[in-house]
């Protein structure tokens, strides 16, 4: 047998009880109409891209933008 391979983590939300595909976060916050995911692309629902941040799951940089963005428009 090979080593053995490191669990595979979900990089919308770093969990690694499940895959993107399936990441219930990710579906959510497409209902709520903040993300847009066309196959393994995930932008604004604006259509923007999301600005990735080293060692940020996609969630949370959602999350960080969406409140910049909010507080200019206020």
């Amino acid at each position: 047998m090979g080593p053995s391979r490191p669990p595979r983590k979900c990089f919308y939300y770093f969990e690694t009880d499940h895959l993107f595909l399936f990441c219930p976060k990710k579906t959510k916050n497409e209902k709520k109409g903040l993300i847009l995911v066309d196959k393994f692309m995930v932008r604004f629902a604006n259509g923007e891209l999301i600005p990735i941040e080293h060692n940020m799951s996609i969630k949370d940089c959602v999350r960080k933008h969406l409140l910049s963005l909010i507080a200019v428009m206020m």
